[in-house]
């Protein structure tokens, strides 16, 4: 396990052997000089042995240009199934002290089950007896992740107690494996795929704007971008209306979807998400950069947009894996 307490960026290492994860914890980029607050990374991750899919992943964390410390955490480790990635995207809430602590509890407790944790089976049988991997991932995935979830919900209470805070963070959590990724969601931090040229939110914000964005869609037929818009204006956009360490168990969304070569995925905190604009993010994950050059990119442009919060992002590129096991 290698954990680095300062940017909260939590990662395990597994070499190609046990968990086909390839992992370079000590990476670092070599066009920027990490400053304190700021972690980043990139690995290498077998999807499908069958079908020789990987995913290229990057991700990079920073406490932003106006924070005194970085309250987001970032969570890669091998997935609890027989191949694949486990993908994590946590931002603290409740001050200086409680958010940070929030997050890395959160993200803490998802590594403590895998490490106990035996891999769940993805092979299944058809009606004629051949076996079809990834057929149960979904299911199976989606209970893991739903516990998981209520464990992290208990130690991040635990952990606000012991500190005598009322910290509580957002969490985005998935499993890609096979052609499969399935995310569970509390909070606003958010999962997007992009597909042939098109952006697609996957996970659906827990927040006050949201609330009201779908009560005037509703009540006065508009459209979702007006009523977005106008829920914007209400001066409650920094609402959360469900996170992990509140009192009681938190609402849980899960979502599955397919993944094909040619796919890219971002798990990012509002940091990002709050400030750039979608047409804007779409195209960096447009392009046909590294993941790590992607990342860079959309962490200038939150810069650029004047970010006044943490910005965490998780960016991986799926794909084929080429001639020779190396990608």
């Amino acid at each position: 396990m290698n954990a680095s307490a300062d940017a909260n960026i939590i990662v395990t290492e597994e070499g190609p052997s046990s968990a086909a994860v390839v992992l370079f914890p000590e990476w670092k980029p070599p066009f920027v000089r990490l400053t304190a607050g700021e972690a980043a990374g990139r690995a290498t991750v077998i999807l499908s042995g069958l079908a020789r899919t990987i995913a290229r992943v990057a991700w990079w964390t920073s406490r932003g240009f106006i924070r005194d410390e970085n309250q987001d955490a970032v969570l890669f480790a091998p997935a609890p199934v027989e191949r694949g990635a486990m993908l994590g995207i946590f931002d603290g809430l409740g001050g200086p002290s409680g958010g940070k602590g929030a997050s890395a509890a959160a993200a803490q407790s998802f590594v403590e089950q895998l490490q106990r944790t035996a891999p769940l089976s993805i092979q299944s049988f058809d009606e004629q007896g051949r076996k079809s991997a990834g057929a149960f991932l979904g299911p199976r995935a989606e209970m893991w992740l739903r516990g998981a979830m209520q464990r992290a919900n208990a130690a991040v209470r635990a952990r606000a107690e012991h500190d005598r805070t009322e910290g509580k963070t957002t969490a985005t959590v998935g499993i890609a494996s096979d052609n499969i990724l399935v995310v569970a969601h509390v909070g606003d931090s958010r999962a997007y795929l992009f597909r042939s040229g098109e952006l697609r939110q996957i996970t659906r914000d827990h927040s006050m704007v949201e609330a009201l964005a779908e009560g005037y869609m509703k009540r006065d037929g508009m459209s979702r971008e007006a009523a977005l818009a106008k829920a914007r204006t209400s001066g409650r956009e920094h609402e959360i209306l469900e996170c992990l360490g509140a009192e009681g168990m938190p609402h849980i969304d899960t979502v599955m979807t397919e993944l094909l070569p040619g796919d890219v995925l971002l798990f990012c905190t509002d940091g990002l998400h709050g400030v750039v604009p979608d047409e804007r993010i779409a195209a960096c994950l447009a392009s046909t950069a590294s993941p790590a050059e992607i990342a860079r990119s959309l962490l200038e442009d939150a810069y650029a947009y004047a970010t006044a919060d943490n910005v965490t992002m998780l960016v991986a590129k799926i794909g084929l894996l080429e001639g020779g096991g190396k990608s």
